[in-house]
């Protein structure tokens, strides 16, 4: 036979509808310090420019090797990266100094700050005209590299490429 309390009820009702609310809700409170809020917010931000700052790396420096191997080809030049050196680029190179970017703490101005709007996207106009400001100054140090290697210095195709996959 089965028997049930009304205040066995009421708990059990209360307790699936506090877990449905945190569920719901933007953000759940483990205590009741505003503080919590605040830390809460500051670590939001920061993680939000560690992202930032990732993204600008990882375009800024891929961005760079696209134009460099673009204007190669456009030019009929040899190429002053191969295929497999931009994929160990991207894929040893680059991962690392990007982690320690997306992992580094906040700054402590982080809060004094106006918050963002909420439309404003992870890149704004000016994070791109840094990437591609960024992406062409990589490009001409490796092309530079490329061809004082090739002319100056004399070097065959196979070296030139080898001392221009250094800058990046």
């Amino acid at each position: 036979m089965f028997t049930t309390r009304k205040a066995d009820i009421g708990v059990a009702m209360g307790q699936r509808g506090m877990q449905v609310a945190k569920e719901a809700a933007d953000m759940v409170l483990q205590d009741d310090a505003f503080s919590s809020i605040v830390a809460a917010v500051e670590q939001g931000r920061a993680i939000f420019n560690n992202i930032r700052k990732f993204t600008v790396y990882l375009l800024s420096d891929n961005v760079g090797e696209i134009i460099a191997v673009t204007v190669a080809s456009l030019l009929n030049a040899p190429l002053p990266l191969l295929p497999l050196q931009i994929l160990y680029i991207n894929v040893v190179n680059d991962a690392f100094p990007a982690l320690a970017l997306g992992v580094g703490e906040g700054g402590t101005a982080l809060m004094q700050h106006p918050p963002r709007r909420a439309k404003e996207p992870i890149l704004t106009r000016r994070h791109w005209l840094a990437i591609a400001g960024y992406g062409l100054i990589i490009a001409a140090t490796l092309e530079a590299a490329f061809i004082v290697a090739l002319t100056w210095l004399s070097m065959t195709q196979q070296q030139a490429v080898t001392v221009s996959y250094k800058p990046s």
